[in-house]
């Protein structure tokens, strides 16, 4: 390799010393992800904006607002339980704190996964938004899915776009 493609101002007949190959690989790695990087903050604005209008339209008009069934994986498991003759409002209680559920493990798993505490934390935050939802009843879970979740997720949209930004700057 030469020095014009590792970055490294070596010459090709020395060789490298633990500590330059360490800073080396160090340099290449960052390069790698400012390259390959993806920014995720548009999904999660996305999304975020979803949960708040969607589930703030419904809260703003409980009792009028049309059914919400959601379809997905854990839908089939939402279908099951409710087939054992819930009530309306456990039913209704069941689906958007299953979401949140839901939402929240994909993040803890991810967060543990890229090894990215923020995505963790976001992951927590979710499941306790979850808990809460369901504790503040209908239509009571509707705001809190909409605020907690969607606020939430605008907060991360928010982080990971000024964390790219700065990866950016930096480079």
């Amino acid at each position: 390799m030469t020095g014009r493609d590792t970055d490294a101002s070596v010459d090709e007949d020395r060789l490298l010393s633990a500590g330059e190959s360490l800073a080396l690989i160090e340099r290449q790695q960052q390069a790698a992800q400012r390259q390959l990087g993806f920014n995720p903050t548009l999904i999660l604005g996305l999304w975020g904006a979803a949960y708040l209008f969607g589930f703030g339209a419904i809260f703003l008009t409980y009792p009028t607002a049309v059914p919400l069934r959601l379809r997905g994986a854990v839908a089939a498991v939402n279908i099951g339980v409710t087939r054992l003759g819930l009530p309306d409002d456990a039913v209704t209680l069941l689906w958007s704190g299953s979401s949140l559920l839901l939402v929240g493990v994909l993040y803890l798993a991810g967060g543990a996964l890229w090894q990215d505490r923020f995505q963790y934390g976001l992951g927590v935050w979710m499941l306790v938004s979850g808990a809460c939802s369901v504790y503040a009843g209908v239509p009571g879970n509707f705001a809190v899915v909409s605020l907690a979740g969607g606020g939430g997720l605008f907060l991360a949209a928010g982080y990971f776009g000024l964390r790219y930004h700065r990866r950016q700057a930096a480079a």
